[in-house]
């Protein structure tokens, strides 16, 4: 339901506002890949897609997702859906420096910055969810989890997560895991819809050191009322709360968010 509104990332600089991106799913970001979509058999469908590598100066190997979805009509519509994500991460490798430090009005001292090879790990994820309607009233279910997905950082009173990869400086694996849970009803007559939405995506430390759990969770009241068939009026109202962010302990946040205005389709 927020796709239409301001979501929870208003005010913060440079940040999407679709949605609840970073508190309940990952942003998809936008990267070249060659994708197969299959036909609909009754309800049925399945799409995969070969991706060119995020950071590819330093990766050269290809991604890999794909999504199974089963979708159903009448007087109790839905659907589920399957997917998953696969990436190897590769860092480059760093030369060895040398720098000349004086030590004294007349002397210096040679220091040198070993090399650092290159590291390969593994980005990976998976998600589930479902979505159900009947008589005005729809309700949707997602979860997803993986390692090495997402990047927890709040940018002024906004949030990103999942614009990119990462792994911890010591080599540490990151869990990623989040999802959400939301409740629309549809007043008949005028079409306007309410509706109740609540997620939080986290991100653990792990082993690194120094570091913190990241937690992203919000709720979200919205009304949306469609005043013609190509404008809607949109209302919302966000909570939302961070725990250590940037995986920073005690940098904890808090954000209220009332949004008003219009949607224009064409």
């Amino acid at each position: 339901m927020t796709l239409l509104g301001v979501g929870q990332g208003a005010g913060g600089a440079g940040n999407s506002t679709l949605g609840r991106i970073g508190a309940g799913y990952l942003y998809a970001d936008w990267v070249g890949q060659v994708q197969y979509a299959s036909p609909n058999w009754n309800g049925f469908s399945f799409a995969g897609a070969i991706r060119e590598p995020w950071g590819n100066s330093s990766n050269h190997d290809l991604g890999f997702d794909g999504k199974v979805s089963y979708e159903w009509a009448g007087d109790f519509a839905g659907k589920v859906w399957v997917g998953g994500i696969h990436q190897k991460l590769r860092t480059a490798a760093v030369a060895a420096t040398s720098t000349l430090v004086p030590t004294g009005p007349t002397t210096n001292s040679l220091v040198t910055t070993p090399a650092v090879g290159s590291t390969s790990k593994t980005a990976e994820a998976w998600e589930i969810g479902g979505k159900v309607s009947a008589a005005g009233f729809g309700l949707v279910g997602y979860y997803y989890d993986g390692k090495n997905f997402g990047i927890p950082q709040m940018i002024l009173s906004g949030v990103t997560e999942g614009t990119g990869l990462t792994v911890g400086s010591d080599g540490t694996d990151h869990d990623v895991r989040g999802g959400y849970v939301q409740g629309t009803y549809t007043i008949p007559g005028p079409g306007t819809k309410i509706g109740l939405s609540w997620g939080e995506s986290k991100y653990d430390k792990n082993s690194t050191v120094g570091a913190a759990d990241f937690r992203d969770k919000s709720w979200v009241l919205g009304v949306y009322h469609p005043l013609t068939k190509s404008l809607n009026l949109v209302a919302e109202y966000t909570d939302t709360k961070i725990d250590n962010n940037n995986m920073v302990s005690g940098a904890n946040g808090k954000a209220r968010t009332m949004a008003l205005g219009a949607i224009l389709f064409f």
